[in-house]
Formats: structure tokens, sequence, C-alpha cells
């Protein structure tokens, strides 16, 4: 169950769920506004349950230093990261997935985005067999998908507020 302030995404099946938190969803509405009018993103980083089907984000980076932003696009940079996971994986705290603002479009996944998500998904060395995504928006709104090792993708339904701005003001 969701503690009060928490947003999820449930896939229909029940095999996948996200649980994210207002901190964090507020840390990436900001990273937007400071970026806007060009794409960002960073990191989703958390905890699975005991039946790993839940994971929960307890913290989201910003774009490394090495990102690349532009109007239409984002590549994320890798500076410091391994670092920072490196540092928290005897907490218990794993690299979850991804999340990715498209100002002024769709909060559903490019190709581009697909297709890195995919790799991901199928790259031992990545050591996450299904990646997390959260997809940013037009009027700040969110859309979550889990892309499971060797199936493409699955969009999570929400079980609550569907948009930054919402969740912000309620």
């Amino acid at each position: 169950m969701a503690c009060r302030g928490d947003v999820a995404y449930g896939s229909p099946d029940g095999r996948f769920r996200m649980v994210i938190g207002d901190d964090q969803l507020g840390t990436i509405r900001h990273l937007c506004l400071a970026s806007h009018p060009l794409e960002t993103g960073g990191v989703l980083i958390g905890q699975y349950n005991a039946g790993l089907d839940t994971a929960t984000v307890t913290r989201v980076t910003g774009p490394p230093s090495d990102s690349q932003r532009k109007r239409t696009s984002f590549y994320r940079g890798t500076q410091g990261l391994q670092e920072l996971l490196r540092a928290l994986w005897p907490k218990e705290e794993y690299y979850l997935g991804e999340w990715h603002y498209h100002p002024g479009s769709s909060p559903e996944p490019s190709a581009e985005d697909v297709r890195r998500m995919q790799e991901i998904a199928n790259s031992d060395q990545a050591n996450c067999p299904e990646p997390l995504l959260l997809v940013v928006g037009n009027g700040y709104a969110l859309t979550a998908h889990v892309f499971p090792r060797q199936q493409g993708t699955l969009r999570l339904d929400p079980e609550g507020p569907q948009s930054l701005m919402e969740i912000m003001n309620d």
C-alpha cells in the first residue's frame, strides 16, 4: 500500500508496480522547470519489495554533467553515476531506470527512448532486466513504462493523479 503523498503505477496483470513519492516528483518538477524549453532527465534509484513486483523510487538524479540537452532530444550522460550507484548499493538502493522530460510534447516515450530502455533491459552489465521509464510531457503529464527483458515495453496504469501539477497542488 502506498503511503500518503506517493503515486503508484501498475501493470494490468499485477506483475509490475512502481511507487514514487511526492518529494521525488517535486525534484523532477523542479528540474523540468529549470530545463524548459530543453529536454532533460536522470536516473530513478530505489528498492524492490520482497516479492520483486514493486519498485519504490527513493531518489531521482538530475542530468549528469556530460548529458546533452536539446529542444527535442536528450542524451543522459554517465559522469558520477557509477560512483553514486556503487555508494548506494550497500544501502540496498539500486538503479531502477530513467526519467525523461519532453517539453511541449507527448509524455509518451520516443522511438529512441524505447530503443535505449530495451538496450538497458537486455544488457547483463546494467543488471536491470526490467528498467522503468517515467516520462513527463506537455502540461507536466506523466506516463510510466516498464521494459521487461526480451519483451518490449509495457505501459503502467496510474493509480492516482496523472500530472505533476495535480500532484503538487494536492
